[in-house]
């Protein structure tokens, strides 16, 4: 094969990497949410913690500089406490695009490799008043250039019907104690008696 054949599958391949779009990874663990319940009525408060973990894909960086993690999460209210560690420096992370939203950007998770970069994540909301279903309280996703990349991770509740109403109980009337009714036997017969009384007094 001749050079110039070499040279141009080479520029081909190269083309072809830098168009597709870069992954990173990162692994989202420790998480908790309160209260654990199975299902959730509308209105509940939630608290959701978790971490994230930069895996570095190469031997010189944490993470993509160019990239990003967007985190976002469906409970109305939401009030986010996101912050960056990379060894003992802290950066706190705010909303960027919506409250619902926090974008956490790759020149916070990028460093040199060796470095430990963590994500601590702290979110309270409230459960909102939609019909029965799966709420996704909290969602991590890596975006390039506006593209999620990679897998989504995701943390969800189960809501319960809005409106459970109450078995309907039964009220039972109060009932007084009646007197039992004298058989009709001893009624005549206490008749007959009084008038024989009677009848010999006015002899």
């Amino acid at each position: 094969m001749k050079l110039s054949s070499i040279s141009m599958i080479l520029a081909i391949v190269l083309l072809i990497g830098s168009a597709a779009p870069a992954t990173a990874l990162f692994e989202m663990y420790d998480v908790q949410v309160e209260p654990p319940d199975a299902s959730l009525p509308p209105g509940t408060p939630v608290n959701i913690t978790a971490m994230i973990r930069p895996i570095p894909t190469d031997s010189f960086q944490t993470f993509i500089k160019w990239n990003s993690i967007r985190l976002s999460t469906e409970l109305e209210d939401p009030r986010w406490n996101v912050t960056v560690h990379e060894n003992q420096v802290q950066v706190p992370v705010g909303p960027t695009t919506s409250e619902n939203i926090v974008s956490i950007e790759g020149t916070l998770l990028s460093h040199p490799i060796g470095t430990n970069v963590t994500v601590d994540i702290q979110l309270d909301g409230l459960v909102a008043d939609t019909a029965a279903g799966t709420l996704t309280v909290l969602q991590a996703e890596e975006m390039d250039q506006g593209k999620v990349v990679g897998p989504v991770q995701v943390v969800s509740v189960i809501i319960a019907p809005a409106n459970v109403s109450a078995p309907p109980t039964e009220t039972v009337p109060a009932t007084t104690p009646t007197k039992a009714a004298l058989p009709l036997v001893l009624v005549l017969a206490g008749v007959i008696a009084a008038l024989g009384i009677l009848g010999r007094k006015r002899r």
